[in-house]
């Protein structure tokens, strides 16, 4: 169903989870069964992007749990449980719009107007994010999808899982692709090489693998002693960064497959990573209620951004590497200056915890998603 209207639109808020449950993922993977599904009622959300002309409400089913908007227009790739999706095309800085599914992940792209769903089901769906029109539709995993990233020239998406894989498809040709099968848990993160060559998964099982995208083949495993939950790729596409859940970040040569260097200073999950844009630094958000910034030539913090009440999910840099964005199960967004460190501003309005941020390409905006079912747009200057 879409509806078009030129005033906001109001519906009531329900909560899918009491509360959130993403750092907790064996509670909610039970062994030959699916978690117990909710009524659609209960499932019903709204997630809105920023736009420019109409309000578009789509119904989405079933469950989704994980979004990708990528970066430079308003490609978005989301995953939420049973929702509607909202496009408001008159953007007010600060405004929010209403949803409630459980978005964990958040990328902003542009040239191909598409934007993808992966669903509790497995399935992933491909839409027109102009006008709101189902393009493609994907059964490709056995259980409920867990990340999702769109290639930076929007023709690939890669897909992970409850089910221990990872999906390649081909968006361009419709063909249904081919799966990366070697993880043995929970995969929680991905990333692609700027160059679209390669993808990387971050699993549960204490492994980060590195594929190569055109032929499947597996070309690194890096180990971790705990559960990887985060991985980056630096700009220029040579080093990869992966944290895992006792506070380890580690720094691996992507042609050689050696380890760089081992990041010390976080004692518990490190749940995001980004490389700066010039690829000096790196931020990592982290279970212990701070970000720290690293300078990668010494090795060393250079900065510790406190303030969040609780862990912090999601971290960003802004185009000029200037600004960074943490997002937190405190559920708000703050914003910093990197060179002062100092907070410039607070970003309220979610419900609960805050799993993506990311600016646009101009850097005035910001986009936070949250398990709220949320996604929001705030002007950042």
């Amino acid at each position: 169903m879409i509806v078009t209207s030129t005033s906001p639109q109001t519906t009531s808020r329900l909560s899918l989870y009491p509360t959130d449950q993403r750092h907790q993922p064996k509670a909610r993977k039970v062994k030959g069964k699916r978690p117990k599904q909710k009524s659609t009622i209960e499932k019903l959300g709204l997630i809105s992007l920023a736009a420019a002309g109409i309000t578009m409400l789509i119904d989405l089913a079933p469950a989704t749990i994980a979004t990708k908007i990528q970066p430079t227009d308003m490609v978005a790739s989301v995953a939420k449980a049973d929702a509607a999706l909202t496009l408001d095309r008159q953007f007010e800085p600060t405004q929010a719009f209403a949803g409630n599914g459980v978005t964990y992940a958040s990328d902003l792209h542009s040239k191909k107007h598409i934007f993808a769903t992966g669903n509790f089901n497995g399935t992933v769906d491909i839409w027109d994010s102009t006008s709101g029109k189902l393009q493609q539709s994907h059964a490709i995993h056995s259980d409920a999808i867990e990340d999702i990233v769109l290639s930076s020239n929007g023709e690939l998406l890669a897909s992970s899982s409850w089910d221990n894989t990872i999906h390649i498809t081909n968006l361009d040709n419709r063909q249904r692709g081919y799966s990366l099968i070697g993880h043995t848990d929970d995969i929680k993160a991905l990333t692609m090489s700027p160059d679209d060559r390669l993808v990387v998964s971050g699993s549960f099982d204490k492994s980060a693998k590195v594929w190569d995208v055109q032929s499947g083949k597996l070309l690194h495993t890096f180990e971790h002693s705990h559960g990887i939950t985060s991985v980056a790729i630096s700009p220029d596409g040579k080093i990869l960064a992966s944290g895992d859940r006792r506070g380890k970040i580690s720094l691996w040569d992507l042609d050689s497959g050696l380890k760089q260097a081992t990041l010390h200073g976080h004692t518990r999950t490190v749940w995001d990573l980004v490389f700066s844009p010039d690829g000096t630094m790196l931020l990592s958000g982290n279970q212990d209620k701070t970000a720290i910034l690293w300078d990668l030539n010494t090795l060393a913090p250079v900065g510790i951004f406190e303030g969040h009440q609780r862990a912090v999910y999601a971290v960003a840099f802004s185009p000029d590497g200037r600004t960074v964005a943490t997002g937190s199960y405190d559920r708000t967004v703050k914003l910093w200056d990197v060179t002062t460190q100092q907070h410039r501003q607070t970003l309220e309005g979610h419900k609960t915890a805050i799993w993506g941020v990311e600016f646009d390409d101009t850097g005035t905006r910001l986009m936070s998603s949250s398990t709220d079912g949320n996604i929001r747009f705030w002007a950042t200057q």
